[in-house]
Formats: structure tokens, sequence, C-alpha cells
């Protein structure tokens, strides 16, 4: 696998979720690698793989999901030794990577003893509009549920931190601040939807619409508690609401405005 430039075919969709166009990281992208690779042991035993053929493919999606993270450079091939298998029956080793040949494009270097590329593009390819849905789905779905829990988290603080008998309204010049924040949040409450858990379906139809209202709570939420906070306590930004979110927040604003409305197989919850 190549480290330098990126291939064209890894800027389409598949690329774009687990390739060197994507943002997710973490437990985010290891979900995605785990759906693929339990997709595509599916795939092989519809296709007839024998027993030890599918060991072999097991082990191989294993190497890619852990090679992915350092190299994602080329998502669709991973190139391995055979002594890299944890399988300590080389026979078997071999035969079952002789079986997996016949399903997917396979170069041996040098005989078994030599590096091994696997082509994975048969079963993992841009025109799969499924397995993109899914894809789609399975990492949106959970970054919109915490982006809305921490949202629900937010409100609570600025409800609680905008009460004027706290100690910290006394202080000179406070209260006309926080007369005017409260006429902020009053009108924000109004406008809040997308940001509120009974509204997943149209958040994750239009991420972008989404994301208009958590700038203006996050906004919201920072000055109430930078005004109000006990400056004894450690002030809880919004940031830290949501924790390891913000790769996900890059990835949801990266899809096109309106997809949700385009192709509503790809935002449609389960």
């Amino acid at each position: 696998m190549g480290e330098t430039g990126r291939d064209e075919e890894d800027d389409g969709a598949i690329g774009s979720l687990i390739g060197p166009g994507s943002y997710l990281e973490g437990d985010r992208l290891n979900e995605l690698l785990s759906l693929i690779s339990i997709e595509l042991m599916r795939r092989a035993t519809k296709m007839g793989l024998a027993d030890d053929g599918a060991r072999a493919l097991r082990q191989v999606l294993l190497l890619w999901m852990r090679k992915l993270h350092s190299t994602p450079y080329d998502p669709r091939r991973l190139g391995f030794f055979v002594s890299e298998f944890s399988d300590p029956d080389r026979k078997r080793v071999e035969r079952g990577l002789e079986m997996l040949g016949q399903c997917l494009p396979m170069v041996r270097q040098d005989g078994w003893a030599g590096k091994i590329v696997v082509d994975l593009s048969p079963w993992l390819n841009d025109t799969d509009e499924q397995l993109i849905a899914d894809l789609h789905r399975q990492w949106l779905i959970e970054h919109v549920r915490a982006v809305q829990q921490a949202c629900h988290q937010a409100e609570l603080m600025i409800g609680r931190h905008l009460d004027p008998q706290l100690p910290q309204s006394e202080r000179p010049g406070v209260r006309p601040r926080l007369t005017l924040l409260q006429e902020r949040w009053d009108d924000l409450q109004n406008r809040l939807r997308l940001t509120r858990g009974d509204h997943l379906e149209e958040a994750l139809a239009d991420p972008w619409a989404l994301y208009d209202e958590v700038a203006e709570l996050e906004h919201l939420h920072d000055c109430v508690i930078g005004l109000q906070a006990d400056p004894d306590a450690t002030p809880l930004l919004f940031s830290t609401l949501w924790q390891l979110e913000g790769p996900s927040k890059l990835q949801a604003l990266s899809l096109s405005r309106g997809r949700g409305k385009d192709r509503p197989d790809l935002m449609r919850v389960c």
C-alpha cells in the first residue's frame, strides 16, 4: 500500500467512509470496518466458500482492519505474509487462500513465502448502494444521537445557570448581561428542533441544518457558563459534552447538502 497520493477510486463513497477521505476514527471507524467484515463473510458464504477458505478470509479481514488504521490509502487491497496469520496449520492456510483466490483477485510474490496481495474491490466498490447506505446509517445515527444527547445536557445547564439567584449574579455588570442571555435563550428555545431526540429522522436527513442549530446552542451555552459558572469549579464547555464526536461532525458536514432528500435510502432509520 502506498502512503503518498490517493487513487481516484478512493475519492469515492467507500474511500470517503473508511479510506483517505474519511474523518472517522476510533470506535466510529471500527464499527464500519466490523460491519464491512461481517458483510464480506456473509457474501463469501453465499458464494459457497468452503470452511478453509472462510477461515482464510477471516484472517485476511482481521489483518485488513488492523492495517487500515495505519495505512488507509488503499482500503480495497491488503498486502500480507502468511506468517502473519494466527492459524498454526500452514497447509490449511494455503488451502484456504487457494479457495479464496477463486473468489477474489490475489497476487502471490515468490510463492507462499512471499507477499500476498488480496484485492477486495469485487466485494467493496462504489456501485454497491446498499452497503454504502448501511455504512452511512451505522455511523450517522449513532453520531446524531450523541450530538442530541450533548445538546440536551447543554439545555439543562443553560437553564440552571441562568438563575438570577446564583451568587455570581451579584457581581457588577452581570445582571444586564444575564437579562440579554435570557432573552436569547427564550428565542432559541422556540427555534431548536433537530437537536432534540424526537426529531432524529429529520436531523439525519439534513446534518447541515442540525449543525446550524448546534452552533447557536454551543455559543449560547459557553456564554452562559462563562458568565455564571462557579469560579471555583471547572467550567464545562460545550465541546466537552460530546467528547470524541468532532471528527464525526466533519464527516457529517462533508455530506452534500440535501443528500438526504435526493437519496433517502442513505439516511433512513431502521
